[in-house]
């Protein structure tokens, strides 16, 4: 058996242990939250990856278990779509809710470049069922990339080993150093862009006197905020309330990703006085240095 050479990508849910284990709640409410996260979440996934596999040639391949999420593909651009489009999809969903119980969780991704095998699933072989199961390098990075960089928020990471095959190109854009990719979006041409992550949070959350790292994260709110930069900031003010105060890291984190992301929008020349309004809005939601 080869192994495959595949971008993989390997999303979880921030703060999971937490919310299940939550004491505050009976666990009737917990399994009732539980539900809402899986139908959105549910929702998001078969409305993205059947659509990305009927129009490009290269399928991405899915599983789920738990709180995660597993998806590879052979092409890097069809998979940062996929899952671009699911986080998108998050915002919309909680600028939709009214009853306080209805919830997305935020989501967190690591993206790679590495082999794999796919055997078949050993619980499928219990119920003549014909899952497969994936399996290598690329599984366990993926998942070290999403959940062991020590970057918190609803960010979208990428190893340098995946990230140099965009050819992304340095932006001229004067908001900060960037990186601009041309991806077509079922034909349509997008910018996406990618920031360098050169320290993470060891120092900030006392974890360790050395925070160097080598990481690229894409700018995934970019486009919706050119959509509707309200909606946006509505959304960073509801799902405050949903994070417990001992993660609120990842709302902080998330917050600091839409302002940055806020400066590459088109809002920035189009209309000033609403640019600026809003940008006081994300800036008021960052930490205090």
């Amino acid at each position: 058996m080869e192994p495959e050479i595949k971008y993989c990508a390997f999303i979880d849910v921030l703060g999971y242990g937490e919310f299940v284990l939550n004491e505050d709640r009976s666990t009737e409410q917990t399994i009732k939250l539980l539900h809402s996260q899986y139908v959105n979440l549910a929702t998001h996934f078969t409305l993205v990856v059947p659509r990305l596999n009927a129009y490009y040639s290269s399928d991405i391949f899915l599983r789920s278990f738990s709180d995660s999420f597993y998806m590879d593909c052979s092409s890097l651009e069809v998979l940062l779509i996929a899952v671009k489009t699911i986080f998108d999809y998050t915002i919309g969903f909680y600028a939709s809710f009214t009853e306080t119980e209805e919830r997305t969780p935020l989501l967190r991704c690591g993206i790679v470049k590495d082999w794999l095998l796919k055997f078949r699933d050993i619980g499928s072989m219990t119920s003549s069922g014909g899952e497969l199961n994936p399996v290598g390098r690329a599984v366990v990075r993926a998942y070290q990339t999403s959940e062991k960089t020590w970057l918190s928020g609803m960010r979208i990471i990428l190893h340098p080993d995946a990230f140099m095959d965009l050819n992304a190109l340095e932006s001229t854009l004067p908001a900060f150093p960037c990186f601009a990719k041309e991806v077509r979006e079922y034909g349509v041409a997008m910018y996406y862009y990618f920031k360098h992550i050169l320290h993470d949070e060891r120092i900030e959350r006392r974890k360790g006197d050395d925070d160097q790292t080598d990481l690229y994260e894409l700018l995934w709110p970019v486009g919706r905020l050119n959509d509707d930069p309200a909606e946006c900031v509505t959304f960073l003010r509801k799902i405050k309330e949903n994070i417990p105060e001992n993660v609120i890291r990842h709302h902080r984190k998330t917050a600091n990703l839409f302002h940055e992301s806020f400066m590459l929008s088109s809002w920035r020349t189009k209309n000033q006085e609403l640019y600026t309004r809003l940008q006081g809005e994300l800036a008021a939601m960052l930490p205090v240095s």
